[in-house]
């Protein structure tokens, strides 16, 4: 049983149980060498530059909309000479998009935040070989039990609560199943 179904289990009528308890992460544990940070203390200035290292990095692909939306609630950065040198968006412990001048950079910061954090995930289109080859290099593994994937996936997410899960040139993928234009995903976890 995880924390969402402790929740659901108690019911409404029961939460003043759990006042002062989070349901998710604030924030991720890092390395001195990284600053994490809820995203409500983020100053305007870096947002601008967090959204600037995402956009190059994702170019064509790049989704504005999923880049300071509700499901964030912090950031890790890496600050450079250049300003921030590697950064990732967070919701809880899903690692939701990140960016880096340098693929060494990307690395070593799911690198970081595999050492720090007992349960860090994401989840990559299953058509990225070389995102995927980038997290294993990282450390993170990637989750091979489609009822694992589902239960992280419905405690975790409202829009996965209709999902298939099925396997595709020999990977367990996840897509939403209401969602013609979604595409087949995997999932990487520490």
């Amino acid at each position: 049983m995880n924390s969402e179904e402790v929740y659901e289990f108690f019911g409404q009528d029961c939460q003043d149980i759990f006042e002062g308890i989070a349901r998710k992460k604030n924030k991720l544990t890092t390395s001195s060498e990284y600053t994490s940070i809820e995203l409500s203390d983020l100053k305007d200035e870096h947002k601008i530059e967090v959204a600037k290292l995402l956009k190059g990095a994702y170019g064509k692909h790049f989704d504005e909309s999923k880049v300071f939306n509700k499901n964030i609630s912090s950031i890790v950065i890496r600050w450079g000479n250049k300003g921030i040198q590697s950064c990732c968006l967070v919701d809880g412990e899903r690692i939701y998009s990140a960016a880096a001048r340098e693929g060494s950079d990307w690395i070593a910061l799911f690198a970081d935040l595999a050492k720090n954090n007992y349960n860090v995930w994401c989840t990559v289109d299953c058509n990225n070989p070389k995102i995927q080859a980038l997290c294993s290099i990282a450390g993170l593994i990637m989750e091979t039990n489609p009822r694992v994937i589902r239960k992280i996936l419905e405690a975790k997410s409202e829009k996965y609560k209709d999902m298939m899960i099925y396997e595709h040139n020999g990977m367990i993928v996840f897509k939403k199943s209401n969602s013609p234009d979604d595409y087949p995903q995997v999932m990487l976890r520490s």
